[in-house]
């Protein structure tokens, strides 16, 4: 954990890396795939050039998993390892806010218009909830009556992701959406109470969703509930 505190002030040289590397990958593609190719077949490297490159960013998620499993191992002080874990993920949350920013500058949106979209859809997002909540019972329907049909289905349209993965994206977008609208109020000069209203209301969907969750786990159970407050 010491280890990556002493080296705290370089690890921002991730999120310039990860801002800027668009703009390496257009280079590259449009001036340097034919040097770079040869170079490889001369090697006789397996990897190519954007393999490589796309190993640093690969590498700081990769920091921030061993991180996490070193203090599940730990039977020490875990303190460095937590502001060590801390400091990983916020330059990955940096380079992600740097290259939205980027990619909103001098752009034509109008970022209000995007806030008042989510509010204009608000009732339908109540769908993510209900979603949410029957999901382990989809889950379980799934698992027992349709695995081999799926399967097979899978096979025979050669797709590389099964059903449940597909299934899992509603309830992945709910936080990609939260994440998306907090990105775009801190890259915007224009007003963003609009976004801000949006935000709320899908962090509200995502809590209500797991509230909605938790009630049916608790349904017919023989705990006093009451005691336990």
């Amino acid at each position: 954990g010491q280890c990556f505190l002493r080296h705290e002030k370089k690890f921002y040289l991730y999120a310039l890396y990860n801002k800027n590397k668009p703009k390496s990958d257009s280079l590259m593609s449009e001036y340097g795939t034919v040097f770079f190719k040869t170079k490889q077949m001369e090697l006789g490297d397996k990897m190519d050039l954007a393999s490589y490159l796309l190993k640093p960013v690969q590498r700081m998620g990769k920091y921030a998993l061993l991180l996490q499993q070193l203090m599940k191992a730990s039977r020490q002080d875990v303190a460095d390892l937590r502001d060590a874990e801390k400091m990983v993920r916020f330059q990955l949350r940096h380079g992600n806010d740097l290259l939205a920013m980027d990619s909103l500058r001098d752009c034509d949106v109008n970022v209000k218009e995007q806030g008042q979209c989510f509010l204009r859809h608000e009732k339908k997002f109540y769908l993510y909830a209900l979603y949410n909540k029957n999901k382990p019972k989809s889950d379980s329907l799934m698992s027992e009556y349709g695995t081999v049909f799926f399967k097979t289905k899978q096979m025979e349209l050669g797709d590389k992701m099964d059903l449940a993965s597909y299934l899992l994206k509603p309830v992945q977008r709910m936080g990609k959406y939260a994440l998306l609208l907090q990105q775009l109020m801190k890259a915007s000069r224009q007003d963003v109470a609009d976004l801000r209203d949006a935000e709320k209301m899908v962090r509200f969907q995502l809590r209500h969703g797991n509230d909605l969750l938790a009630m049916d786990s608790l349904r017919d159970c023989d705990v006093n509930v009451k005691e336990q407050g």
